[in-house]
């Protein structure tokens, strides 16, 4: 085959673009907005769209309090937090533990006078 010519090239047609698969790939989940967040050497807030969290760090220990308008979002924003936690704290073998709080109209434990 003989060699272009540089002004042949610029008139030789594109190749056709390949076609587009017939199903998309499944969506990833949105990311949540970060609407606000502040922080000290020993604390710190963030509010998502989702909802919110604490840290406070102590010592060995990071106390991390997450609050949301529904059980959808607060579950969404525990696994975002688990992930990020256990992946940065992989070499130490960070584990993250979460607890819900007692129901407010549970007295906790009996005392005695």
């Amino acid at each position: 085959m003989p060699a272009l010519q540089p002004d042949e090239r610029a008139r030789r047609p594109a190749r056709p673009a390949p076609s587009a698969p017939a199903t998309r790939p499944a969506r990833r989940r949105r990311a949540p907005e970060v609407r606000h967040a502040e922080w000290s050497g020993t604390e710190g807030i963030v509010i998502l769209n989702w909802g919110q969290w604490t840290l406070q760090a102590a010592g060995r220990t990071l106390t991390v309090r997450a609050e949301a308008a529904d059980e959808q979002n607060l579950q969404r924003i525990q696994d975002l937090l688990t992930a990020r936690l256990t992946s940065f704290g992989r070499r130490e073998n960070l584990t993250v533990n979460w607890q819900r709080p007692p129901a407010a109209s549970d007295p906790g434990p009996a005392t005695r006078p």
